[in-house]
């Protein structure tokens, strides 16, 4: 029996966007209307206290839309406070995104965050960022928007203030925080955290930004095959990430052109780390047979991972060489079949960070230095597979 597996991508539908988490994003600048921050060091490291900490909720209730991890209360963004001046924070988020909802998280130290305006780029698109003062601002939010007194619960804040705007694109945020003095504490302007996502009128991810259309996969596969065996086929596939995924239907055709269901696997819905999913087919079947995988959302929009002409038996297991791995950023990628055509490597959310095209056996220099720490994933693509291995990086 030989049996085909889909290789290569096909889509129909709107398809949900996948979703890249905040961590990526990095603060450009803290500084001040009439009033300046407490502390502007704009560098991250981890103890009783991190500043900026709004680029980011990094522990235990990250995927928490209703919830920050609070480690200590004076954790957040501060400015001296002058009522007549507000805060102003610059943050990138390293890649264009759209968004549509915020949710701001009150701090209990001795400052509080009133009221908050949020502006995205227009002009500004590729790595050289924008200062507060630069040209391209535009305010999504409507006015000055009142933040409430939320809810401090010890190892997390609870009860954000829920901001919606319409759906826009930046690659770049600008904060302008206040604190007109009505809920005490007047001495800071103090920012706990935002979190940033977008919803899709059924579902969201949580702290985490869809990537602008075209930008990224719905569910981004790392590796897909079927194993022919003497009792039928084990399908086997796994994903990096998912968003809003629901479930995936197993399709079989004996002339790739006529397709039916023979079964469904349910999806994680909301994931970014790596999943494993298999399912075994035990109809024996003499003439060649075709398999694909139909992967639908919530929504209801789906993708469709088209069929291959290269029967699973015949697929080769490309081995090739990553080295120094884990890596610093820079590495090397050496041993590549000579049918191996083009090279792309994804992060652990789906989102192309690098690709090239490749001429046989070429031995490929990367370098992902501006990248943060990760598990990233190294697609080397020929006309009728795809061989997949992850590099760490580590600085």
């Amino acid at each position: 029996m030989k049996t085909t597996l889909l290789i290569g991508m096909m889509y129909f539908g709107l398809m949900g966007q996948n979703l890249c988490a905040q961590i990526p994003a990095r603060p450009i600048e803290m500084t001040g209307y009439l009033l300046t921050p407490y502390d502007a060091d704009l560098s991250i490291w981890t103890g009783s206290w991190q500043a900026p900490q709004c680029v980011y909720d990094r522990g235990l209730y990250q995927d928490n839309p209703d919830h920050w991890t609070q480690d200590a209360s004076w954790e957040g963004t501060t400015w001296n406070n002058n009522y007549s001046g507000y805060g102003i924070f610059v943050v990138d988020l390293k890649e264009i995104r759209t968004i549509n909802r915020f949710r701001v998280f009150q701090m209990f130290s001795d400052g509080k965050i009133t009221g908050i305006k949020i502006f995205k780029n227009t002009t500004y698109t590729g790595s050289t960022a924008p200062l507060s003062s630069s040209g391209g601002w535009a305010e999504v939010t409507s006015g000055l928007t009142t933040i409430g007194a939320g809810l401090n619960n010890t190892s997390y804040i609870s009860s954000p203030t829920n901001i919606s705007t319409s759906d826009f694109s930046t690659r770049y945020i600008m904060l302008y925080c206040y604190n007109d003095g009505t809920l005490g504490s007047t001495s800071f302007i103090e920012l706990k955290g935002i979190k940033a996502f977008y919803f899709d009128g059924s579902s969201y991810s949580i702290n985490y930004m869809r990537s602008a259309p075209g930008a990224t996969l719905p569910v981004q596969l790392l590796d897909y095959k079927a194993i022919c065996q003497k009792n039928g086929t084990q399908l086997q596939w796994s994903t990096a990430s998912e968003f809003s995924s629901d479930h995936f239907l197993i399709e079989k055709s004996n002339d790739a052109k006529a397709w039916h269901v023979i079964g469904k696997i349910n999806a994680a819905g909301h994931s970014n780390q790596a999943l494993a999913y298999e399912y075994f087919d035990k109809d024996l079947n003499t003439q060649t047979t075709y398999y694909r995988l139909k992967q639908i959302d919530f929504n209801g929009n789906y993708t469709y991972y088209q069929t291959s002409s290269e029967p699973c038996d015949a697929v080769p297991n490309c081995q090739f060489k990553i080295y120094p791995n884990p890596s610093k950023g820079q590495f090397t990628i050496n041993g590549l079949e000579q049918n191996i055509t083009s090279v792309a490597i994804y992060n652990a959310f789906g989102t192309v960070v690098w690709s090239q095209n490749i001429t046989p056996n070429q031995k490929v220099e990367v370098d992902l230095s501006e990248y943060p720490n990760g598990v990233f994933y190294v697609n080397a693509q020929s006309s009728s597979h795809t061989s997949i291995q992850k590099i760490s990086i580590c600085k």
